[in-house]
């Protein structure tokens, strides 16, 4: 199901950036906690930008003050994203949502994302 795909592909953003222990940086307003208490913000959001839903360069560990009530803070998150990636990059993404969108295949995502979770949270010495 996409919920269960998300619930891996989040959990695995959420690792991806945190530090060794599971502790993890919002990418906009640099808030540290543990990475169960920080979401998978996406730059362009769900709702518009279907196509990056399950996009590893459109997500990055934030906290729910960011995410979700400051909208995504993208004043901060603009520049982090130019930052970490390069305007080229940045646009890419933008332009990537016109491509006709197709099904995603929920279980293959949830296959690779749970392998990918699991792997780093063992590199970084990580409970699941």
């Amino acid at each position: 199901t996409k919920a269960t795909a998300w619930k891996w592909f989040s959990l695995y953003i959420r690792l991806r950036d945190s530090f060794s222990g599971g502790y993890v940086r919002c990418c906009t307003c640099s808030i540290i906690k543990p990475f169960r208490e920080i979401q998978a913000g996406h730059y362009f959001t769900q709702g518009a930008y279907k196509r990056l839903v399950f996009t590893e360069q459109n997500c990055h560990a934030q906290c729910v003050s960011c995410n979700h009530y400051k909208s995504g803070n993208l004043s901060i998150y603009t520049q982090f994203m130019i930052d970490r990636y390069g305007v080229k990059i940045f646009d890419q993404l933008k332009l990537a949502n016109r491509v006709n969108p197709r099904g995603y295949d929920y279980g293959l995502l949830t296959e690779i994302y749970k392998k990918k979770a699991k792997a780093i949270a063992a590199e970084k010495g990580v409970d699941l």
